[in-house]
């Protein structure tokens, strides 16, 4: 968010590799660069492949798939913006529309204000949708509906809330046993 102007500052780069190769190359040339692998994590950040930190500065490595739940899906590359080249490194910036996705999936403090500060910028209700019926694993449009209902009850209206309710319920089946569980009023948002 902040290479695209939208944050002063960020805590951390999330970086994602399409493929080992790519992975392999960024990881060495992170540590040529004077990054450390980091392997002292709280468990959230367990699900990177690869942490490397230097100084203040966090690098959290993923390969294709985010959280163990969110994948780097073909129509999320498309989506992407060359950002800069740096010799044979190209670094791509995901969309706002698959950005919102990926923070909505997490449990990092600053992420929901981040969510809100991107629906503030009028988001592709379609693209959101089409991805998230488009992914293979189920339960992590649970985590989407939940971030949702607590941005609607910090006073924000979602207008595609219903939308991925609907997704949600017809993925009943996978509802995760934690679902719910950060918002207040479950039968305010949940109940159809």
């Amino acid at each position: 968010m902040s290479f695209r102007g939208l944050k002063d500052e960020t805590k951390d780069i999330d970086m994602i590799a399409l493929n080992q190769s790519d992975l392999d190359t960024v990881s060495r040339t992170l540590i040529e660069a004077g990054y450390h692998q980091d392997t002292d994590l709280e468990e959230f950040y367990l699900s990177a492949i690869i942490v490397f930190t230097k100084g203040d500065g966090r690098i959290d490595l993923f390969l294709r798939e985010v959280c163990k739940r969110l994948v780097l899906s073909d129509d999320m590359v498309k989506r992407a913006a060359l950002h800069k080249r740096y010799g044979k490194l190209s670094v791509y910036l995901a969309s706002n529309e698959d950005i919102f996705l990926f923070k909505s999936i997490t449990d990092r403090e600053k992420d929901i204000e981040d969510c809100i500060m991107l629906l503030n910028r009028a988001l592709d209700k379609k693209i959101i949708i089409d991805e998230m019926e488009s992914q293979k694993n189920a339960h992590w449009c649970f985590f989407v509906f939940e971030k949702l209902c607590l941005i609607e009850d910090a006073g924000l209206s979602v207008p595609f809330k219903d939308d991925v309710k609907k997704i949600c319920f017809s993925k009943k089946q996978h509802l995760p046993k934690d679902f719910m569980m950060e918002v207040k009023d479950k039968k305010k948002h949940w109940e159809y």
